[in-house]
């Protein structure tokens, strides 16, 4: 419905980092390769490969990294990995960049090219495709994209003397099963939430 003589540039990414980077909560890639100067400030197409994340996903990354997707999770920011999009495009996101290191959390710090992406969107419908590695061409016009959404980025903070958390449907079921509710540590919960509210709080 959406395709035409027009192409965009898109990226296949594995999940989760897909949905971390159609969420805002990713904001760097971790390629082999220097993205051309002409894609810069470009919008890119976020395809979300087939193969699903494995049981050993998350011995096979950083704590940091495993803190910030389970949050991502239960925040609601991003889909759980039963239920994640699979085998489509999902979203896209604007490259406003490259480096070979960065700040970010995600930075691999492995020599790789540092993509960073800035701007994204989620697709209201996802879009059936098949992946390529690398980059490839998908027909559709950048300034008629189909319709998306920012994603809600609902984070813990304090009203008063009352903290307030983000209830998604994967929080609640975990609570069903555990009582009270649960969050890994993050520099970014001790900075903009734990700090100012605990007095000597535990900075990792």
């Amino acid at each position: 419905m959406y395709q035409n003589e027009k192409t965009m540039k898109t990226l296949s990414v594995r999940q989760p980092w897909a949905s971390l980077l159609c969420a805002g909560v990713k904001d760097v890639e971790n390629r082999s390769w220097k993205p051309s100067d002409e894609m810069v400030g470009k919008k890119i197409l976020i395809h979300a490969g087939v193969t699903p994340a494995g049981k050993s996903f998350f011995d096979r990354i950083p704590f940091e990294w495993s803190s910030a997707i389970e949050n991502a999770t239960r925040y609601g920011w991003i889909p759980p990995f039963e239920s994640a999009p699979l085998g489509c495009i999902i979203g896209y996101a604007t490259l406003v960049g490259s480096a070979e290191t960065t700040d970010s959390l995600w930075d691999a710090r492995d020599g790789q090219m540092k993509w960073l992406f800035s701007d994204p969107y989620v697709f209201d419908e996802p879009i059936p495709c098949k992946g390529r590695l690398g980059l490839f061409e998908y027909p559709l016009d950048e300034d008629n994209l189909p319709p998306a959404h920012k994603a809600i980025a609902f984070k813990p903070h304090l009203e008063g003397t009352e903290a307030v958390f983000p209830l998604s449907d994967y929080l609640m079921d975990a609570l069903k099963e555990v009582p009270g509710p649960y969050f890994d540590v993050t520099m970014e919960n001790v900075n903009e939430f734990f700090d100012p509210w605990v007095e000597d709080a535990y900075v990792p």
